[in-house]
């Protein structure tokens, strides 16, 4: 009789190798993924700073024109930080 329904060992290592290159595809994923999320925020944060920077001496007719009123105020047509 033959084989039929086993699994041979060769096969087991092959699986076992198919396995292990997934997870370490996996893994590597999962580090780029973190480093391109912190670069992102640094981004994101370096953006928002230079936004507000360039707030200051805007024109407004309101206080709601340069950003949340407690921070921000309209004073002659002019945005300034409180």
């Amino acid at each position: 009789m033959g084989m039929k329904g086993q699994i041979s060992a060769e096969m087991l290592i092959i699986l076992a190798i198919v396995i292990a290159v997934a997870v370490v595809l996996a893994s590597q994923l999962l580090k780029s993924t973190k480093t391109m999320s912190a670069s992102i925020n640094e981004s994101t944060s370096t953006i928002k700073s230079q936004t507000e920077a360039l707030k200051e001496g805007m024109y407004c007719e309101h206080p709601s024109d340069c950003g949340p009123t407690n921070e921000w105020k309209c004073e002659h047509n002019r945005c300034k930080r409180k």
